[in-house]
Formats: structure tokens, C-alpha cells, sequence
């Protein structure tokens, strides 16, 4: 769906409205992957990096894909994340930011990731949150080297005490 027929609300902050006429070839250059969501948890701009990591594209605007375009998302420890639960939607309905947060993406095609996320409510000049946006990317294997790193260390605390 095109964002030309999006109305942006009223009380939108002024940054909101430039992120989404920010030129797309420019959104796209970015390493990183970018979307925002309207204060109800649409989707309503993303990027070609996060498009690249969901495995997917999210329909722009659909009430039924809120908060996140990934197709799955779970904790660290494999537990499920509904969408109204994500970082986004806490950000859209709490106003509650979060930087460097992690989370494990399935994609369609069952390839597995861990994504840290920052993400921070839009508010209007009243403060008023209008809005979240989040910027991510693929960490796993950063996440992959930690949990190396910390099997190492527990090993070689073992064969201290043993010793």
C-alpha cells in the first residue's frame, strides 16, 4: 500500500512526518533494519534491510500485522512474543523505549536469528506518543561468540575447583 494515502493524524510530531517523506533509496541504504508503526501499531514505513531479515514483506497499514513484521518472535529462552508484548508495542502503548533488547526471529522459511532491537515511542509536542520506531539488526553471531565465551568460562571454573 502506498503511503501516499495515509493521513497522517493531527497531532503527528514533525519528525514522524519527515521519517515517512524520507526519500525510500535513502531508508534502503541504511545497514540496519527500520520500520515505524502509527499509535495504532500499524506498520507504516520499512526498509529493504528489514524486509531482508523478517524473510518477508508486511502489508503497510494492516490492522490484522501489528506492532512487528517478523513472522515469529520469542525470547532468548524460546518463549513465544505476541505481537501486543514486542518492545514496539510497548513502545506505542506505553511510551516505554528499549536499547539493545534481544529476541530470536523465526522467518517463513524456518531460518532462525537473534535481532537487538532499539526502539523508542514518537511523541507529539504535548507528549503525546504518536507512534514508534525501531531500528535492528542481526546479531547472532555475536549472541553465538557470548554463549561460546560463557560455556568456556563455566568449564574452566569447573577445572579450577576440581583442581
Amino acid at each position: 500500500m502506498s503511503l501516499l494515502n495515509f493521513s497522517l493524524p493531527a497531532r503527528a510530531p514533525a519528525f514522524f512526518a519527515s521519517f515517512l517523506s524520507l526519500d525510500q533509496t535513502i531508508l534502503d541504504a541504511l545497514p540496519i533494519g527500520v520500520y515505524a508503526c502509527d499509535i495504532e501499531g500499524r506498520i507504516v514505513r520499512v526498509n529493504e534491510r528489514a524486509i531482508q531479515l523478517w524473510g518477508r514483506a508486511p502489508k503497510l497499514l494492516d490492522p490484522e500485522q501489528k506492532f512487528c513484521g517478523s513472522f515469529w518472535l520469542e525470547t532468548l529462552q524460546g518463549d513465544f512474543i505476541p505481537p501486543h508484548e514486542t518492545p514496539m508495542a510497548r513502545a506505542v502503548l506505553a511510551g516505554e523505549s528499549f536499547e539493545g533488547a534481544e529476541a530470536v526471529v523465526r522467518n517463513p522459511d524456518g531460518r532462525r536469528w537473534v535481532a537487538r532491537v532499539n526502539v523508542a515511542p514518537m511523541r507529539d509536542a504535548g507528549g503525546q506518543v504518536v507512534g514508534g520506531i525501531n531500528c535492528f539488526l542481526d546479531v547472532t553471531h555475536e549472541h553465538d561468540m557470548r554463549l561460546a565465551l560463557e560455556r568456556q568460562q563455566r568449564t574452566f571454573d569447573l577445572a579450577m575447583v576440581a583442581s
